[in-house]
């Protein structure tokens, strides 16, 4: 592979601003970069056209930005590579750490490169920071984005809801399933699009330390959207007759209960959620199916208790099984409503939460994970505490 131009130690000091040195360079950069995304695995089984894909565009882009920026031409700054080419590995079925291997090879090349090929410490780090600014100015405007694809999904799954409605004013069962079954399924796409792309922002630091609580909220919105569309497809195949599927493996319950936890925890920062484990709490479940139950109730007690007031969740072996509880305070929930709260598209608020949104789907499939385990769950709200409790046997 032959060397960068001007990488010696003997480079004079009139040396060709950032942006030119890439792209004199782009080949060797790509060729770098392709070959260290060929050491990762499965990366490495893309074919070639697959492997480049948009790495071209991706460091043509980089250095028009950072000309930009050197010229004070923020408006200028171009970011459609990165997206184009983390859009094009989503239809390659890459998963978010596979995506970040490749920036971060991508990145640990550039700043190698640029600390290897000046003479003066000063402009090194000023070109590691015209870097670092491409990349900032790139995630603005991706996040840019992404506020507005979240909010056109806010606003197609509002008319999914009133097409639902419609349909169920009617009684006209088949059509509603075929809404809810082609709509939600037509959702998952664009909305996995848009998970990767704000996971993506979050991990990295430098959007955290400038973007941290738009990324956070949008990270926290597309969780809870695609977690409604996973509900509604597994309400739909009920509807249509069909089981909901479990397939049993060694399950540590108290591990799914510890990132449980610690997903609500980030999900409610101001919450407080206390855990609790004893005993034996393995056996064979289904992990996803019991992960999705045990979020939907957490999240539940989070968003229905008294604000201030702690969440409890105790995860106890017994000898021929493992229960969970899930105990929060506040005004109880009326009797009447208790017994109907796990029948789908029905709302078990207590007296001081009819505001809040929900679509009535959460506890009526947590009632058929457990039931799919021969399990049983029930609920027992008072003046005092409002408790879910979930048995699962071994």
């Amino acid at each position: 592979m032959a060397s960068p131009s001007g990488s010696t130690s003997t480079l004079p000091a009139a040396a060709p601003p950032l942006a030119d040195f890439l792209r004199e360079n782009s080949a060797y950069i790509l060729a770098r970069w392709l070959d260290a995304i060929r050491d990762c695995t499965p990366i490495s089984q893309l074919s070639q056209a697959a492997l480049v894909d948009h790495a071209p565009l991706v460091v043509q882009c980089l250095a028009d930005a950072v000309q930009a920026i050197a010229a004070d031409r923020w408006a200028e700054i171009p970011s459609e590579g990165a997206l184009r080419r983390a859009l094009a590995r989503l239809g390659e079925r890459f998963d978010l750490k596979q995506v970040v291997t490749e920036l971060s090879l991508l990145r640990h090349i550039l700043v190698e490169l640029v600390w290897e090929r000046r003479p003066l410490i000063e402009r090194r780090l000023r070109e590691i920071q015209d870097l670092g600014w491409a990349l900032d100015a790139a995630i603005r405007q991706s996040v840019e984005a992404h506020t507005f694809a979240r909010q056109r999904a806010l606003e197609a799954f509002d008319q999914l809801r009133e097409q639902a409605a419609s349909v169920a004013q009617r009684k006209d069962e088949a059509l509603e399933r075929d809404v809810l079954g082609v709509v939600s399924h037509d959702m998952r796409t664009p909305l996995t699009t848009i998970k990767l792309s704000t996971d993506v922002l979050f991990r990295d630091e430098s959007v955290r330390g400038r973007h941290g609580p738009t990324v956070e909220r949008l990270r926290r919105n597309t969780v809870a959207l695609e977690r409604l569309v996973a509900d509604l497809l597994d309400f739909t195949r009920m509807r249509a007759g069909l089981d909901l599927s479990v397939e049993r493996r060694p399950t540590d319950l108290a591990a799914l209960c510890r990132e449980v936890v610690a997903e609500a925890q980030m999900a409610h920062p101001a919450q407080r959620i206390a855990l609790e484990c004893t005993g034996d709490c393995r056996g064979a479940w289904d992990s996803d199916r019991l992960l999705q139950a045990l979020s939907n109730l957490v999240s539940n007690a989070c968003q229905h208790g008294s604000p201030g007031a702690p969440v409890a969740v105790r995860c106890s072996g017994t000898s021929d099984g493992v229960r969970v509880d899930i105990e929060s305070q506040g005004p109880p929930i009326a009797p009447e409503l208790q017994r109907h709260m796990f029948e789908p598209f029905r709302r078990g608020e207590r007296s001081d939460q009819a505001s809040k949104r929900g679509y009535g789907l959460g506890l009526f499939i947590t009632r058929e994970i457990v039931r799919a385990h021969a399990g049983a769950i029930r609920v027992d709200s008072n003046a005092q505490r409002t408790l879910f409790e979930l048995v699962v046997p071994r």
